[in-house]
C-alpha cells in the first residue's frame, strides 16, 4: 500500500510541483478551452471530447482526495453513464493514496437541484459512495418517494453551490470537490470566493468544434482575482497540447497536507504524458 500511494504522491509532484494540495476548503476541477470570445469555456463530455490521460487522472485524483463530491442533477442528466468510482489505470493506486490520507470509506456524493428532476435510473446509485440529494424545500417530498433509501434528501434554503458548501461543511466534509457546470460553479466566485484550490486542465486546441465547446466560466477578472497560481505544466496527450494549472486563494491559503515521506524521490516517468 505504502509503495502505491507514494507512487501517486511523486506523480501529483511532477504535475503540480512540491506544494502540498489542500486538505481542507473548496477544490473546483475542470477540464477547459479558451474560446473565440476570450472566456475559459468547459469542454463538453463526449465520444468526440478531446481525451487526456493526465486529465482524466487529475478528476480521480481530486475524487481519491477529498470527502464529499458536489455534482448536479443537470450533470447526471448530461452524463447518463457517470459514476463516482476511481476509475483508469490509477485507481487501485488512487484508491491506496486515500487511504495513506486516513480516509477508510468513499466520498460522499452531493447531488444538488432545484428542479427535483433526477434520473431515477442512472448508475451513479450504485457507484458505492453514500448519496445526499440537496433540494427545495418543495421538492423534497417527491425527491425522498423517488431515490427511497438509496439517498438522504435535505432540503436547503436559498439552495446553490455555496450555501451546498457551507451545510456539507457543517456536516463535518472537510474537503469538497466541486464537479459542476458553470451555471452552478459560477456563484463559487462572487466576492468572497468560496474556492480555495482550482485544478484547471486546458486543452489548447484552437480548431475545437463548437459542439464541444460547453459554457463559459467567469471571466479571468473573476475568477483568478485573489489567486496564486502555484503551478503550470504543459504535455503532450494524445488529443494535443494541455496545460495543467494550479491556483490558491492568496487571502486564505487551505490548509496543506504533512509531506510525502517519500518526497525527495523523483518519478520514473517522464514528464509529458508520463501519466
Amino acid at each position: 500500500m505504502e509503495r502505491e500511494a507514494s507512487e501517486v504522491a511523486l506523480a501529483v509532484e511532477a504535475l503540480y510541483g512540491r506544494r502540498e494540495l489542500a486538505t481542507e476548503g473548496v477544490v473546483h476541477v475542470s477540464a477547459v478551452t479558451r474560446a473565440e470570445d476570450g472566456l475559459l469555456h468547459v469542454l463538453k463530455i463526449g465520444p468526440k471530447s478531446p481525451k487526456s490521460a493526465t486529465d482524466f487522472f487529475v478528476l480521480n485524483l481530486c475524487r481519491a482526495r477529498c470527502d464529499a463530491i458536489l455534482t448536479t442533477a443537470a450533470n447526471l442528466r448530461a452524463e447518463p453513464d457517470l459514476m463516482h468510482t476511481l476509475q483508469g489505470p490509477w485507481a487501485t493506486h488512487l484508491g491506496r493514496y486515500r487511504e495513506s490520507l486516513g480516509k477508510s470509506t468513499p466520498p460522499t456524493c452531493v447531488i444538488l437541484t432545484g428542479s427535483g428532476d433526477v434520473p431515477a435510473e442512472h448508475p451513479v446509485w450504485d457507484d458505492g459512495t453514500p448519496k445526499v440529494v440537496l433540494t427545495t424545500e418543495s421538492a423534497a417530498s417527491a425527491l425522498r418517494w423517488l431515490v427511497g433509501d438509496r439517498a438522504e434528501v435535505v432540503p436547503v434554503r436559498a439552495l446553490d453551490a455555496r450555501r451546498a458548501c457551507e451545510v456539507l461543511r457543517e456536516r463535518g466534509h472537510g474537503l469538497i470537490s466541486v464537479e459542476a457546470g458553470p451555471t452552478t460553479a459560477r456563484g463559487l466566485y462572487e466576492p468572497p470566493s468560496a474556492v480555495d484550490e482550482l485544478l484547471l486542465s486546458i486543452c489548447d486546441d484552437s480548431a475545437l468544434h463548437p459542439e464541444l465547446i460547453g459554457e463559459a466560466l467567469p471571466d479571468d477578472a473573476r475568477m483568478f482575482r485573489g489567486r496564486l497560481r502555484t503551478s503550470e505544466q504543459t504535455r503532450r496527450e494524445e488529443s494535443g497540447s494541455w496545460r495543467f494549472q494550479r491556483w490558491i486563494r492568496t487571502d486564505a491559503p487551505p490548509s496543506l497536507a504533512p509531506p510525502s515521506p517519500l518526497g525527495t524521490l523523483r518519478p520514473q516517468f517522464g514528464g509529458r504524458g508520463g501519466l
